[in-house]
């Protein structure tokens, strides 16, 4: 038997969060891969209360993951957390408590993966 031609790569990408206060979900980023992957997430929230952005990242492990608020802290204006994933799935955003109000922010991303590792 040959020797398997793996590889290592990463993208990144920069979408940006604008949508309604009212509880509706948008997912952001999807992986359709069986590719183990290691994912850095940066996520900036500039909606202002009663508004609050949350953060949902589905991995491997946690198909039903718990909802993680992006606060605005004042009077900076802003929000932001960092985290670091394994084997992500999707990243979502939902945001509500003001029907009348827009949800603003983005979330930067890098996504490390391996191409037939074991």
């Amino acid at each position: 038997m040959g020797k398997k031609n793996c590889s290592i790569a990463s993208h990144n990408a920069i979408p940006t969060v604008e949508q309604p206060c009212d509880g509706t979900e948008r997912t952001y980023f999807e992986d359709f891969t069986e590719n183990h992957n290691k994912v850095s997430l940066h996520v900036v929230s500039s909606t202002p209360p009663p508004c609050t952005m949350f953060l949902f990242i589905e991995t491997d492990e946690d198909p039903t993951p718990e909802p993680i608020p992006v606060l605005v802290h004042e009077p900076i204006g802003f929000g932001e957390i960092s985290i670091v994933a394994e084997n992500v799935r999707r990243i979502a955003v939902r945001c509500e408590g003001d029907e009348t109000a827009l949800c603003t922010g983005f979330i930067f991303f890098e996504k490390t993966f391996c191409i037939c590792c074991p």
